[in-house]
């Protein structure tokens, strides 16, 4: 099975041939191809926009009445360097993070050589930001969006990061980490209802992530959710949902690292899965190996991004795996030397806009979209 890849990383109203890369694995051949002029979308450095940092973007389609495309956006992970603020030059030194919502058009024009893709988004404003801190849950911060929208009911379901900084009367403060959920019930992706987080904290603490979310409308059995990002086990984990509201885990490891691999170090999870033409899923997935030294103090890891096919019948079991990552950091601004966290591409939203033909939206460097 043939599956076409397009990497969105276009210059605003530009286009290019881009590059493109072939993957043949365990019966699939995925093609992926940058579209680039050698620069992102989101860049805060010239101007596009008012946050330092702005990455980790989810796709959010609008949809008429009728059901159909009637616009797109991008649900971003915004945050500010408050180094300006303190005077210390540190440039890891940032605020809680924020979501904000930002339009793009696509266009697309004949060439001689195919299609030449041209887009064109708005300049990020604090007047964008639809979801923020609020709760107790929430005090460092809301974190890596993750957007599904469900046909079935109209429904966009948000999957994030609830980030917690919890001070104890010794004087000793920890961080609890909760995968949590709103949802936007009346179309307008701009106001949420929050669901809380999914899970029950264990003697107070928790640390769960990363949510990719299979909704299973058209099949009998449950939706799941692939969730984390390795840090309480060496893999990714399961969890099933009846009504996509009450979540329940799974036991053990479903996804994991595997020694002398790309993923090595962690896998984390990526957008939710799309079907393929031959009735079983593309999961594409987020991961990293050490080994490779940065400017930021104790860091040395490179980020990749992976591929997995599921089963559709069965999506816990996996029929293939990607032996090569899908993408590296490559370019200046994904190996980010001046940025918040060099050597990143991290994906975690994606559209499909034909049969087996996918765009994805990824952040580099955690500082451009």
């Amino acid at each position: 099975l043939a599956v076409l890849l397009l990497l969105v990383v276009v210059a605003r109203g530009g286009h290019a041939e881009g590059s493109k890369v072939t993957h043949q694995e365990g019966g699939y051949q995925l093609t992926i191809e940058r579209l680039h002029d050698a620069l992102p979308l989101i860049d805060a450095h010239v101007g596009e926009s008012v946050f330092s940092y702005n990455y980790n973007a989810a796709f959010v389609p609008w949809l008429s009445a009728e059901g159909t495309l009637a616009g797109r956006s991008l649900l971003l992970r915004n945050q500010m360097n408050t180094t300006k603020l303190k005077g210390d030059g540190n440039i890891y030194d940032v605020s809680p993070s924020v979501f904000s919502l930002v339009n793009f058009t696509e266009t697309a024009t004949s060439a001689s050589n195919g299609t030449n893709v041209a887009f064109e988004f708005d300049d990020v404003t604090f007047s964008d930001v639809v979801f923020r801190p609020e709760t107790w849950y929430e005090t460092l911060g809301t974190e890596d969006p993750r957007v599904v929208y469900r046909a079935a009911n109209g429904w966009y379901y948000l999957l994030y990061s609830a980030v917690q900084q919890v001070e104890q009367r010794n004087g000793v403060s920890f961080v609890n980490v909760r995968l949590s959920l709103a949802t936007c019930e009346d179309g307008d992706p701009r106001v949420w209802k929050r669901r809380g987080p999914l899970f029950e904290d264990k003697n107070g603490t928790q640390w769960s992530k990363s949510g990719a979310l299979l909704v299973r409308d058209d099949q009998q059995g449950p939706h799941y959710l692939f969730y984390g990002d390795s840090s309480y086990v060496p893999g990714l984990q399961v969890a099933v949902s009846p009504d996509l509201l009450s979540y329940v885990r799974l036991p053990g490891v479903w996804m994991p690292v595997r020694e002398d691999f790309f993923d090595s170090y962690l896998v984390e999870a990526g957008p939710m899965p799309l079907l393929l033409s031959d009735g079983n899923y593309l999961m594409i997935y987020n991961s990293a190996r050490d080994g490779y030294p940065s400017p930021k103090p104790g860091y040395d890891l490179q980020y990749n991004v992976g591929w997995a096919v599921l089963d559709g019948t069965d999506p816990m079991q996996i029929l293939h795996r990607s032996g090569e990552p899908l993408l590296s950091p490559e370019t200046a601004w994904e190996e980010g030397e001046h940025s918040l966290t060099p050597n990143v591409v991290f994906c975690e939203g994606w559209e499909q806009t034909g049969v087996d033909q996918f765009i994805l939206y990824y952040g580099a460097a955690d500082t451009v979209v």
